[in-house]
């Protein structure tokens, strides 16, 4: 209510578990998802009418063995699917979980489950992911080394939304007719002229061939990321906020003080 009261834009979020603090359907659970947040949708506007608002949705489901919130389930990115879906019926930006899951260390169980969500929300539509790297325990803790390996992830996904450019440089027709049957494309000016921005350049994954990666002491995923994270550390300087932006939030400041 003081950040609608600010005319501050607010993110309007729920968070139902299917099973326990809601129905056990998925379809009962979004629909009390719904309730919430179109509730606080309204409380928003009737404080300041007008205040921006974010339609935010993030239920998943109980694993009804313990009662606790599963985030790397199924269930999480069926949910993230449909509340994007909800967002554009009533034409509001939408926000979603991202490489979110329940494992307890960066290992494969946290890779899978992160991947599934945080393709599924890009893939949705969502308009602000939040949690998009680092998530470990369905919440409660993060990790460096899972943060750095989800950013290779972001990088995957930002390329996989992007697709395809056609056009008739990128169908390289002429290109495939001068190398012809049994020829290779490796030392075309094409290539080199597209590579860099054709293909994803991953930052952390490992493609040597696997006797150069014997050679190098079979670096492991995790451990890679755990010196990745402190060179990151032990060189980094925070930006300064430019002049223009500074003086645009001290304006916006005292018009709302």
């Amino acid at each position: 209510m003081e950040y609608a009261a600010a005319g501050q834009p607010q993110i309007i979020a729920s968070l139902a578990i299917a099973g326990a603090t809601g129905p056990v359907t998925m379809a009962g659970s979004l629909a009390l998802q719904n309730a919430e947040v179109m509730a606080g949708i309204v409380l928003a506007q009737l404080v300041r009418e007008g205040t921006p608002v974010i339609f935010g949705g993030v239920s998943s489901n109980a694993e009804m063995r313990n009662g606790m919130l599963s985030i790397g389930s199924p269930e999480m990115a069926i949910n993230a699917a449909a509340t994007a879906q909800m967002a554009r019926y009533y034409r509001l930006p939408v926000r979603g979980g991202g490489a979110v899951c329940d494992a307890k260390s960066p290992d494969s169980q946290a890779s899978y489950e992160s991947m599934m969500n945080l393709l599924m929300a890009r893939l949705s539509g969502m308009n602000f992911v939040l949690h998009s790297a680092g998530i470990l325990e369905s919440f409660n803790c993060m990790s460096y080394e899972k943060f750095i390996i989800d950013d290779e992830m972001c990088g995957m996904v930002k390329r996989i939304k992007r697709g395809y450019e056609v056009n008739p440089d990128t169908l390289a027709f002429d290109v495939i007719k001068a190398v012809g049957p049994g020829g290779h494309f490796l030392d075309k000016d094409h290539t080199f002229d597209h590579f860099r921005t054709e293909f994803y350049q991953p930052q952390l994954s490992n493609r040597d061939d696997y006797v150069s990666w014997q050679t190098n002491g079979f670096p492991q995923n995790a451990a890679t990321a755990n010196r990745k994270y402190q060179e990151i550390l032990e060189t980094y300087e925070a930006p300064d906020l430019p002049p223009e932006v500074e003086k645009d939030l001290l304006k916006f400041m005292e018009a709302r003080s």
